[in-house]
């Protein structure tokens, strides 16, 4: 990468030059895996939703095709018709479950799918489970048996406690106001808890990003057809246990210092796949005192479909403008 010039001159005219150029060099207009302007995709982000609202816009205005080939002349309506019928239909309205011609024509009419949840007033299952238990929280108290119920099915429903505690902070609050800690809660009534550090209720953004990424790595696995286990060693406890016996480790940056892991792993780093949220897209081998190998989580989406590529990069992104932002 070339070294990076100040966000100040990348003024519209600019902006627009780099995504003509790109289209008419056949070079990626996936804003993740820009890697080689004078400019950082953040910068070149910014000033898309500076100048046109948005990176997609910014592409469609500079007519450089948000998508490869034809979404197979969708018209709007039948787009709207259909989101509307998967709705009443109890589908999940997750945009890594439809089909692909359908997520193209999304692109083409509304320039993604947060835009057309926006229009539209989509909700996805997480979203509506998630409104439907704040307001059942918020409506009543819980007697001991009920908070109880919840905790135990909230614990039951993932191996990752953190996760949830970070997704379900109403439910701990309630936990915390009756003068328990959650393993304490837990403890008492005989509820057992995954094999997962608690957050505390102050954990920062960078803590709750990295859950939310260690999270979403498991689901890119899951898709990807590999079998791993969580936590599955008393002593090292990497957070997944893939094939051959490969550790995996997730972490938030390429630049993270992880020497005390490194020394923790000892004699085994050679079992070691570090897997990152940011920094360059590669995948390489590190020799050394501690030898192990170290790959970027784009790599992983690489080797999806294109749907569900295009679902998680986008909330990748979502992770590093979070992270960005803290």
């Amino acid at each position: 990468m070339t070294n990076i010039l100040p966000k100040h001159l990348l003024n519209k005219n600019v902006l627009d030059e780099i995504i003509k150029r790109r289209s008419s060099e056949g070079a990626t207009l996936s804003i993740t895996h820009i890697l080689d302007e004078d400019f950082s995709r953040w910068q070149l982000k910014d000033a898309a939703s500076k100048f046109y609202g948005g990176w997609t816009q910014a592409r469609r205005e500079n007519g450089a095709s948000t998508h490869k080939g034809s979404y197979s002349g969708y018209p709007k309506k039948y787009v709207v018709d259909e989101l509307n019928r998967l709705q009443s239909n109890g589908h999940s309205m997750k945009i890594k479950d439809f089909e692909q011609d359908l997520v193209y024509a999304i692109q083409e009419h509304f320039g993604g799918y947060t835009e057309a949840k926006l229009v539209l007033g989509i909700e996805t299952s997480m979203n509506m489970t998630d409104k439907r238990m704040r307001r059942d929280l918020a409506a009543r108290k819980f007697t001991n048996d009920e908070l109880i119920f919840k905790v135990r099915r909230a614990s039951s429903s993932s191996c990752d406690l953190n996760f949830l505690y970070v997704n379900h902070r109403d439910l701990v609050n309630i936990v915390y106001k009756r003068k328990y800690t959650l393993r304490g809660f837990a403890e008492e009534h005989g509820i057992e808890l995954p094999k997962s550090k608690i957050v505390s209720r102050g954990a920062s953004k960078f803590t709750k990003a990295g859950l939310t990424f260690e999270h979403m790595l498991g689901e890119i696995l899951d898709d990807l057809g590999v079998s791993y286990t969580k936590n599955a060693h008393e002593r090292w406890n990497p957070d997944f246990v893939i094939n051959d016996n490969v550790w995996l480790d997730a972490k938030l940056s390429y630049w993270t210092r992880y020497h005390r892991m490194l020394e923790r792993y000892t004699p085994h780093c050679d079992r070691l796949l570090v897997v990152y949220l940011r920094g360059p897209n590669i995948d390489e081998y590190i020799g050394g005192e501690y030898p192990h190998r170290k790959m970027s989580v784009y790599k992983l989406t690489e080797k999806l479909n294109e749907t569900k590529r295009m679902y998680y990069e986008g909330k990748l992104m979502e992770i590093e403008t979070e992270l960005k932002a803290a």
